[in-house]
């Protein structure tokens, strides 16, 4: 009997990025953020992006290249958060 796991004995697969499911996702959630209902609203601005990047984790379940399209949404919804809290104390505190 061994005492080897058995996640050892398989050789791990490495995924590859596709940068074009990345970056059209990147541009999907910024696409998403930009609608004129935001602009009212925009401490809300990246909830479009996490709708979209949602949607894409949805698609992927069928065709997992997409998951690479849910990566690239969900960084501008982070960057989309950062942009709105640097406005919200940085901007906002100057009056």
């Amino acid at each position: 009997m061994s005492f080897e796991r058995e996640n050892r004995r398989e050789p791990k697969r490495i995924r590859r990025v596709d940068p074009r499911f990345l970056l059209g996702g990147y541009a999907l959630g910024l696409v998403a953020m930009s609608p004129a209902p935001l602009v009212y609203y925009w401490l809300l601005a990246p909830v479009g992006a996490l709708l979209a990047a949602g949607t894409c984790v949805l698609v992927s379940l069928a065709r997992p290249r997409f998951a690479d399209a849910a990566c690239g949404a969900l960084l501008a919804a982070v960057f989309g958060l950062v942009t709105v809290l640097v406005m919200f104390f940085f901007v906002g505190a100057r009056g």
